[in-house]
């Protein structure tokens, strides 16, 4: 059964990540430096007016704001630390970036030792895209601050834009040595799943739900990693714990109705994607996945109608070309299954099972060599695929290529043999065992 596995992006795309500062932190930091400038006013009308300059910066007041700081400024001659630092801010949340860092660094002169500066210098540069720059501003602010979770947060940010993701997952675990963030855990947990490291992915993830149990997307998660692992109650467990925390999660939704469906059973999946189909009627995997239901039901007209939708949708989602190369060649449609099997080999060459159902469809079109070279291939890419070698047997035999289908099935029962008790109760390797037997019989080779 072939579901689109959420978990399989591996891209390792990192332009949706940002320092994950939001405004109200920023507010906090903001009124951190604010009591500090306080402290050392002497005058309670200056401390007034730093009051009045942090009520309408954090208000969106900015022009207003912006007219008192130069008013200040041209008083002090540019001396004034607390005021240059707000328009700093406002410049840099209305897009001048590098006018904000140009006034971020006048602060530093002032005041070279300031923590709250130096942080946002760091963010300034990162967001200049000078990633290289921003971290040695980070190392200078922990010789000053010792262990801070933001910065090592952000240190892994910026190594993870530099593709040294080795270091970008030891700043990320030195963040939270010290603080436990949902954000640190949210962007560790990412990389460590993009990096293949799904052990040590399900470990962080269980350790943050003993930190924010509630937290719907952690849940999700966990359990679609128990899922790639077939651990089915693992699986269930965690997507049931998040959809009682929120019953219209779409994602959580999806991936319960996988695990039913999983387990061939399709009629209560069928009733998860109706939920999904109302809630979020243009997802590409909820589609493809009720195709796949269709097809298990053997209606594969349903199947093919779906899958369509589904490759509509997402037309470059090789997993979607594959289940309908799958359904066409059920329904006898071996053009079009050649079709969509040759679309999912130019959007993945490393996936083997295309390059062994496509052998199969090159061999109901007549056109034995090329279907020869097909199986080839694919058992080239994975000389462990067990239904690549009972299918190239049952091939050959048809061809009467007798002693070659000899070996292809002695490799089944190979490998057939390895398998564990309970990889050998699944349905499908059931059906392969029973197609096996019987040409197992033609040749004198008992399975």
């Amino acid at each position: 059964m072939s579901t689109i596995n959420h978990l399989n992006n591996s891209s390792r795309n990192t332009s949706d990540i940002s320092l994950n500062i939001s405004d109200d932190e920023d507010i906090i930091i903001t009124k951190n430096f604010l009591k500090e400038s306080t402290n050392k006013c002497q005058s309670e009308l200056w401390k007034n007016k730093l009051w009045l300059l942090y009520h309408l910066y954090v208000t969106k007041q900015h022009e207003e704001c912006l007219d008192i700081i130069n008013n200040v400024l041209k008083e002090t001659n540019n001396h004034s630390k607390y005021p240059l630092y707000i328009k700093a801010l406002i410049l840099r949340q209305n897009g001048d970036i590098e006018g904000s860092l140009e006034i971020l660094r006048m602060v530093e002169k002032l005041d070279p030792t300031n923590i709250v500066n130096i942080k946002q210098i760091g963010r300034s540069l990162f967001l200049l895209g000078k990633h290289r720059s921003a971290i040695e501003i980070y190392d200078e602010a922990l010789k000053l601050a010792g262990k801070d979770w933001e910065i090592y947060h952000n240190k892994g940010i910026c190594y993870l834009f530099l593709k040294d993701y080795r270091k970008a997952i030891e700043n990320f675990y030195k963040a939270l040595e010290i603080n436990n963030h949902d954000s640190t855990y949210t962007l560790l947990g990412k990389l460590l799943i993009n990096c293949g490291e799904y052990e040590e992915a399900i470990a962080l993830y269980e350790q943050a739900i003993t930190i924010s149990p509630d937290n719907v997307d952690f849940l999700i998660i966990l359990g679609l990693l128990y899922l790639k692992r077939d651990n089915y109650p693992c699986a269930f467990n965690y997507i049931g714990r998040a959809l009682s925390y929120d019953q219209t999660n779409v994602k959580g939704i999806l991936v319960a109705g996988s695990i039913l469906q999983n387990n061939y059973e399709f009629e209560g999946a069928l009733m998860k994607y109706r939920i999904c189909a109302v809630l979020n009627p243009e997802s590409p995997e909820l589609w493809n996945n009720i195709g796949m239901c269709f097809y298990g039901k053997n209606k594969i007209i349903a199947a093919i109608s779906c899958l369509k939708k589904a490759l509509y949708l997402a037309p470059n989602e090789w997993k979607i070309s594959f289940n309908l190369g799958l359904a066409h060649l059920k329904h006898e449609q071996y053009v079009s299954a050649f079709r969509f099997f040759t679309s999912t080999a130019n959007l993945n060459p490393q996936f083997s099972d295309t390059y062994i159902w496509l052998g199969v469809t090159l061999n109901k079109l007549g056109d034995f060599d090329n279907s020869k070279a097909a199986f080839q291939k694919g058992l080239e890419i994975n000389n462990m695929n067990i239904v690549g070698y009972l299918n190239y047997a049952i091939v050959l035999s048809e061809n009467n290529r007798h002693e070659d289908a000899k070996l292809n099935l002695t490799r089944f029962k190979e490998l057939y043999q390895q398998l564990s008790d309970e990889e050998k109760e699944d349905f499908d390797v059931i059906e392969m065992k029973k197609i096996a037997c019987s040409l197992g019989k033609k040749y004198n080779i008992p399975i």
